[in-house]
């Protein structure tokens, strides 16, 4: 079998110029993504642990039908209507702090990032106004517990067409 092409380097490092670019390889990347992993069960954390970025996979509004994401790894979704939630979730490898980042925010949206823990009980959020990039900073992580990450849009905010981006990348400063 061919593997697709890895994607480009997706940081939002690019000038506002490259972004339709970017939304185009991003779009291209998603629908070999979506050939690769959508069907009637949700893909394993295994079988996308060695993917370079993961896609949501609709419909994943709620907990029990959270996408995975990955430490360190690109995570891209889209929040599609105003009632949109997108729900993720990601398993640590290793015991530490992780920071969650949300960028690349369409510029006519505002998103909410809001992170759980295996409870489902929040513990930690981003709320700022408009098109600001929300980061959940330095959440204490256990290995192999479950957390949970939900985007949302303000007031009903979306944009069906540009991708967001989220991280999750862990804390490396001396503390």
């Amino acid at each position: 079998a061919d593997m697709p092409e890895a994607p480009p380097n997706l940081d939002g490092e690019n000038a506002d110029g490259e972004e339709l670019l970017e939304q185009a390889e991003l779009e291209e990347a998603d629908e070999d993504f979506q050939r690769r992993f959508a069907g009637k069960k949700k893909p394993s954390e295994s079988a996308l642990r060695r993917v370079p970025a993961t896609f949501e996979v609709e419909r994943n509004d709620t907990f029990a039908k959270a996408d995975w994401m990955f430490a360190g790894k690109n995570a891209h979704g889209r929040i599609s209507t105003g009632d949109d939630i997108d729900t993720w979730k990601i398993k640590p490898a290793k015991d530490g702090t992780l920071t969650f980042s949300l960028t690349q925010v369409p510029s006519n949206a505002n998103y909410h990032l809001f992170v759980f823990d295996d409870e489902k009980r929040e513990i930690g959020r981003s709320t700022k106004p408009g098109q600001a990039d929300q980061k959940v900073e330095e959440i204490a992580v256990e290995k192999n517990r479950l957390y949970y990450v939900q985007i949302m849009g303000n007031n009903g905010t979306f944009d069906r067409s540009s991708y967001y981006l989220l991280r999750g990348d862990f804390y490396t400063g001396e503390e």
